[in-house]
């Protein structure tokens, strides 16, 4: 179970340096707003391809997208990056969960 946890620790961290890396968006109202649109979305698509080759995620893009990393699913209408960020809040309560449940293990000895 540890292992697991400090894997989920792991690629928590990465996708808050990946995510935070995406080239802005910006103001909608911004003339350049459409090419900056399109360079966050390169982006979060080469963020996609990174973490199914490395991290043997399973990704999907249809009317409900999907990220499977680490045995732990999410999804979004919103999208890829919808979803990466869907997971990560879902990676984050399952290890707060089983830090929770360690620290009482630990308090009960």
């Amino acid at each position: 179970m540890a292992i697991q946890m400090n894997r989920l620790a792991g690629l928590i961290t990465l996708l808050d340096e990946q995510l935070a890396a995406l080239p802005p968006l910006g103001d909608t109202t911004a003339i350049d707003w459409w090419a900056r649109r399109e360079a966050h979305q390169r982006g979060v698509v080469r963020l996609c391809a990174m973490l199914e080759r490395r991290e043997g995620a399973q990704i999907s893009n249809g009317s409900t997208a999907s990220v499977t990393l680490a045995n732990l699913r999410a999804t979004a209408t919103s999208g890829l990056e919808g979803a990466l960020r869907n997971w990560r809040r879902a990676a984050r309560a399952k290890l707060d969960l089983a830090r929770g449940e360690l620290a009482g293990a630990i308090g009960e000895a």
